[in-house]
Order: C-alpha cells, then structure tokens, then sequence
C-alpha cells in the first residue's frame, strides 16, 4: 500500500485459481489497484447527491483502501484454498476407486497377470514346496532339498 501511496508502483494485481464448482477451478487475474468505479447506468448519471464527510474524504480511504486489499487477498486465498482441497479430494477418490479395482481384479492386488504363471513354474520344480500357510517357498539347503524330492510337502 505505501509503494502504491508513493508512486513506486503503478498497479497491484494478483493471480489465482477461483474455484466455481467441484469439476472447475478457473486461473484468474484480478487487478487490486487503482481502484477503478462501477460503470453507471444513463440514468444514475443524472441523480448526483451531496454528502458531507466526518473526517474527510482522504481520511476515510486512507483508512479504508488498506482493510479493502486485505480483504480481497483473504478472499484470493480462500478460492485458492477451496480449489486445491477440491483437487486433492477428487485426486483421493480416483486413487481409492483405483485401489478397490485392484483388490475386486482376478489376478489380485499387486499382482500382474505373469505372476500365476510364474509361481505354476516353480511348482513343477521339486525344490520349491509351500509352508503350511500356503506360501511359495524355496528350500535354503541340501537337506531340505532332498527331503523335497522324496515327496514330503510337495502338492
């Protein structure tokens, strides 16, 4: 505000993402100062009222025009804000909707089609055998290998 009071700047503008609905955020520009006054209609042209100020006009703006800027920055943070909580939510929900695909697949989670083949390989090689709980297991040494062949835990 005091380089704008100043003349060291010529105008403030601000760049952010308005969020207007869960599917559209739109990057807008918005220009903060100067100030510039509503258009008027033909008719409002005509009707000119005179008012008095307590303290003066400077004064008021003075005290005003800082509390508006911030207002309207506040307002940019707050579209901002909405806009990336919204992006992130939808974000979560494709991942969730992803991972509950995964787990309802065939071929299980994490799992890629080559790995029931994988695992019918090392079922036929006698040296593999699977642990009580169902996992796939490969024998870590001669004695164990041996007691494989002679048909012990093999399916």
């Amino acid at each position: 505000m005091e380089d704008y009071a100043v003349e060291r700047i010529d105008a403030l503008e601000a760049f952010y993402t308005k969020f207007e609905s869960a599917m559209t955020h739109v990057p807008t520009h918005q220009e903060l100062l100067p100030i510039t006054p509503p258009e008027l209609e033909d008719d409002e042209r005509a009707v000119r009222v005179s008012y008095g100020f307590e303290p003066s006009p400077e004064e008021i703006l003075n005290r005003l025009l800082p509390t508006y800027v911030e207002a309207i920055i506040f307002n940019m943070l707050l579209e901002a804000s909405a806009s990336e909580h919204n992006a992130r939510r939808r974000a979560m929900k494709a991942a969730t909707d992803n991972a509950e695909e995964l787990i309802k697949s065939p071929h299980g989670p994490g799992q890629p089609r080559q790995a029931g083949r994988d695992n019918n390989r090392h079922h036929r090689d006698r040296r593999w055998r699977r642990s009580p709980g169902g996992v796939l297991m490969r024998p870590t040494s001669e004695n164990q290998i041996a007691s494989n062949h002679d048909g012990a835990n093999n399916e």
